[in-house]
């Protein structure tokens, strides 16, 4: 993407930019709804920030104006406690064109002109991890953790030297499922996750009073990865039966775009094959179509 730019929310025109330039996360659209606008993180101001490119004219408007690095979070363990720009904190709203973001401890929501505001801001001794913005555009979750899962303000490697879910098991750490209406920036709730490092949330793409999420780097991961909370009850996704075990692994869990599934992939254990899955919302008719050895 580019290279020359002007200050927040001007409008220019790019070469190659030679900075490190990334889409939003796999939970999130880049993309507008009128398919023709793309929002993504550039560090090429020396900090990152978010950008606008339209996709036609090439012409990119930078819509923040972040100056403090990067925040520690989920992903980006050696970031700044709670100072900077959350990099796992992006998601956008393609009808409307709002992107919403962590600033320190500021959530914030900024639309496509440049015209930013604070929404809300989250509790210290909490650290973040990706967000998530309803379909109809008026809830926002903000997953969080205990800091201690993260080492508190400490410095931490991007791979730290301890487990941390074994951590917030053995010390009985919770995360936080913190939902905020976007209208008026209230907390609507702060559904605590006992023993759970929370770092993937999702909205059903039709309901938004159904939460998909994950348990992180769990043991167990074969059946702790996936939950979903209907506003009530948490509900594991995936058990130990019909040749499924907790020795097997399954990630990157997602509602398909019409809301009837979720999606997955994953491994069975003992290095058997890998295998792409698809079950209900409810659990049911849950399907796992393992792929060939060789894979």
């Amino acid at each position: 993407m580019g290279d020359s730019f002007e200050s927040s929310g001007a409008v220019c025109v790019t070469g190659q930019s030679g900075a490190n330039d990334q889409l939003l996360y796999f939970t999130s659209s880049s993309l507008l709804a009128d398919d023709r606008r793309l929002i993504f993180i550039s560090d090429r101001t020396g900090d990152p920030n978010l950008f606008l490119r339209d996709l036609e004219t090439g012409r990119e408007r930078q819509l923040t104006g972040n100056a403090e690095g990067y925040l520690k979070s989920y992903v980006y363990h050696d970031g700044q406690p709670y100072r900077g720009f959350g990099k796992a904190s992006v998601s956008l709203h393609p009808a409307s064109g709002r992107t919403y973001y962590v600033q320190g401890r500021q959530i914030c929501v900024v639309d496509a002109g440049g015209n930013q505001r604070v929404l809300a801001e989250y509790p210290h001794g909490q650290m973040t991890a990706f967000t998530h913005v309803s379909a109809d555009g008026t809830r926002l979750c903000v997953p969080t953790v205990d800091a201690r899962a993260l080492n508190d303000e400490e410095p931490l490697a991007i791979r730290p030297d301890y487990e941390i879910d074994e951590r917030v098991q053995r010390e009985n750490l919770s995360s936080y499922l913190r939902i905020y209406d976007t209208g008026t920036g209230k907390e609507l709730c702060a559904e605590p996750v006992r023993r759970g490092w929370v770092t993937h949330v999702q909205f059903s793409p039709i309901d938004p009073s159904l939460l998909l999420y994950n348990h992180e780097w769990s043991a167990d991961k074969g059946i702790r990865r996936m939950w979903l909370w209907d506003g009530h009850k948490h509900r594991r996704l995936r058990n130990e039966n019909d040749g499924r075990s907790r020795a097997d692994w399954a990630c990157h869990e997602m509602g398909e775009r019409e809301g009837e599934f979720i999606i997955y992939h994953g491994g069975y254990a003992n290095k058997g094959p890998t295998f792409i899955g698809r079950m209900r919302p409810d659990g049911t008719e849950l399907r796992e179509i393992p792929f060939p050895p060789d894979w």
